[in-house]
């Protein structure tokens, strides 16, 4: 019953998360892409190759590659040369990716709050406590 409700959550999350990104006039942007993105924004303005990208957010070159492409698509990121190997790529944050920053930290802070007004203080500190918990020990 844990797995089902989380997954629940996960979905219910993702949902909202893009209905906020739409309200704000985000497009091309899906909850796929938020773990590239973090890995991106704490690169500050470096380049990060696919491959890193890929362990970071445990995922394949392959799925990270079309991920990124869409990414391009739109604006968030460019493609640059990555290197010696000319096979190599690393991928940057545009201004335009840069300017989500802060749309990200809105969303993020509305959410908390719509926590925060479902439990008082300490049921929410339990409740993070447990599903850290949980990660940190299913965590490969």
């Amino acid at each position: 019953m844990v797995l089902a409700l989380s997954a629940a959550l996960v979905r219910n999350g993702n949902r909202r998360l893009l209905e906020s990104l739409r309200e704000l006039g985000v497009r091309g942007i899906d909850p796929g892409h938020g773990d590239l993105l973090g890995e991106l924004l704490r690169a500050g303005g470096e380049g990060v190759g696919i491959g890193e990208l890929a362990k970071s957010t445990d995922r394949t070159k392959s799925t990270v590659s079309t991920l990124v492409s869409g990414l391009v698509r739109h604006g968030y990121v460019c493609k640059e040369p990555g290197g010696g190997d000319r096979r190599a790529v690393r991928v940057r944050l545009t201004e335009k990716g840069k300017a989500l920053l802060p749309v990200f930290e809105r969303i993020s802070r509305r959410m908390d709050e719509e926590l925060e007004a479902m439990f008082d203080g300490p049921e929410l500190d339990r409740l993070e406590s447990m599903l850290s918990a949980i990660s940190g020990r299913w965590r490969r």
